[in-house]
């Protein structure tokens, strides 16, 4: 076994060596540092978004009537089942005839609500497969560099009705 004295590592390394290698290492990592020069979106890339955003208008604006829509459906449906609350604390329990006639209300109610409920399935679909365009739209635009004589450039396309 070799007998090492405290120190005698450091020994080797003199502090003018020490102080160069910082510095170059230092030096390196600035130059890592250094903001890179954008990249510009081609104009065709820039369009597609500008296209991408003008759909996802659209759809969105689909997707918030459909809520509307199914809101006013619930709120018929909810208003229903309390009328067919009320409806059936007044049936007279030993009426055979009012009592079916109270049970054919009660089903088509629930094929109301199954209607409602499977309307709102498929406007849930919609609005996932909305929020995935979104996402997919951010995920490719949201960080996009351009010029604005492309943008402009593209807007007096559309407006020539070349889109």
């Amino acid at each position: 076994m070799a007998n090492f004295k405290r120190g005698a590592a450091h020994a080797f390394v003199k502090p003018g060596v020490t102080l160069a290698m910082t510095l170059i290492v230092s030096l390196q990592a600035n130059a890592t540092d250094t903001p890179k020069v954008p990249q510009y979106a081609t104009r065709d890339e820039l369009r597609g978004c500008m296209n991408a955003d003008d759909a996802l208008k659209a759809t969105r604006k689909k997707v918030n009537e459909n809520m509307a829509r199914n809101q006013a459906s619930l709120a018929t449906v909810q208003l229903e089942a309390v009328e067919l609350v009320d409806e059936q604390r007044r049936v007279d329990a030993t009426d055979n005839t009012a009592i079916d006639a109270f049970n054919d209300k009660m089903a088509a109610h629930n094929k109301r609500v199954e209607q409602v409920n499977a309307q709102a399935s498929v406007f849930k679909a919609g609005s996932d497969a909305y929020n995935d365009e979104l996402l997919e739209y951010n995920r490719r635009c949201s960080t996009l560099v351009y010029r604005i004589d492309d943008r402009n450039a593209i807007l007096k396309e559309r407006e020539a009705g070349h889109k």
